[in-house]
């Protein structure tokens, strides 16, 4: 359990990375939710067994339903 949970916030620290990047490179505050949502599809993609959805939601504060629709369209 302790192994799973490590492994999820290894994956929330690369996720939040790649998003504190996009910033610097975009000059704004914030990426569109979109490049978020495709961070975390990216992680999810990567590591299926060990990427939260909902917790990497939590951490980009964006929501786990407008991340699922992302991904129905």
């Amino acid at each position: 359990m302790l192994e799973k949970r490590a492994n999820e916030l290894l994956i929330e620290k690369e996720v939040l990375r790649k998003v504190s990047r996009a910033s610097r490179m975009d000059r704004k505050n914030r990426p569109q939710n979109a490049v978020l949502y495709q961070f975390i599809r990216e992680a999810v993609e990567a590591c299926p067994e060990y990427a939260n959805v909902k917790r990497l939601c939590e951490a980009l504060n964006i929501s786990a339903s407008g991340y699922y629709a992302y991904c129905k369209s």
